[in-house]
């Protein structure tokens, strides 16, 4: 996980390692290892539910407690692994979790949460990049616009973000990242309008029913942000692009585009977002 978490930054793309954790660690090697045990499966504490998918299979389902909900992280869990998996919590709020937690006396039942990545506990991003690959992002390099007038200087362009504010120290703002270059570690930026998108490009797309939806569906571009409405329309070799029916803010490569039923509940599929217009 900490390598491509690394590579994908260097490449000037936003990774999220929460997924490749789910589908690696915890629902492969994890569940390998049940079965050597002759357990019956594996059990977690994400905040998501399993019931049936429009094709009548497990699907990943949204949490009760929307605060929570982590199903934008399990999108491309096969039904095989559903099969074989329980989350216990996803009836519950938090509230309650920590309730039944303090009945039955565990030291950990008001302990703080845990946020971030977890190979990031202090949730310095470009710290960490630099601790795991010393110099990645030492360089100081140029912050410019789109007519590519120089604004300012960074201090290294690996772990910025696209849509991203702060850290960037430009005057006459608000500007906004809207390009990552690290060949030329230099950082392309926009006002603000120009970074809302309503066409999504996915790649490495997964889909739990089978094949894409037909219909009108719900579309999230990363974790608590609110889905909006689209379609879906499916390319070759694994791709698509998705029409949005209202503009999504910053749509960053590297962060995944997870496909909802039009009701907003149900795990459709999803995919890597590549590009957006």
């Amino acid at each position: 996980m900490v390598t491509p978490f690394v590579e994908a930054y260097a490449s000037g793309e936003t990774p999220i390692p929460c997924v490749a954790c789910n589908r690696v660690l915890k629902f492969d090697l994890l569940l390998r290892r049940a079965r050597a045990l002759s357990a019956r499966g594996v059990a977690t504490g994400h905040y998501a539910c399993i019931g049936k998918s429009p094709n009548g299979g497990p699907a990943v389902y949204r949490a009760r407690d929307r605060e929570k909900d982590q199903s934008y992280f399990l999108f491309d869990l096969t039904p095989d692994v559903l099969e074989q998996i329980r989350f216990p919590l996803g009836n519950r709020t938090k509230t309650e979790v920590r309730e039944v937690a303090r009945c039955l006396g565990l030291v950990t039942w008001d302990k703080l949460e845990s946020q971030g990545i977890c190979f990031v506990p202090d949730r310095d991003v470009r710290g960490a990049l630099e601790r795991l690959r010393p110099g990645l992002r030492s360089e100081p390099g140029e912050v410019v616009d789109r007519q590519g007038r120089r604004l300012g200087t960074h201090t290294g362009a690996v772990g910025y973000t696209l849509g991203q504010r702060k850290g960037l120290g430009l005057a006459s703002g608000p500007w906004y990242v809207a390009e990552i270059d690290p060949k030329r570690n230099c950082l392309v930026v926009e006002r603000e309008p120009v970074l809302w998108r309503r066409t999504l490009r996915l790649r490495s797309i997964c889909w739990n029913v089978g094949t894409a939806p037909g219909g009108r569906v719900r579309v999230q571009i990363r974790h608590r942000h609110r889905s909006v409405l689209g379609r879906v329309e499916p390319l070759l070799d694994g791709e698509a692009v998705v029409h949005l029916e209202e503009p999504v803010w910053a749509p960053a490569a590297g962060q995944a585009g997870v496909v909802y039923d039009e009701a907003d509940t149900c795990v459709l599929g999803g995919g890597w977002i590549v590009g957006s217009v």
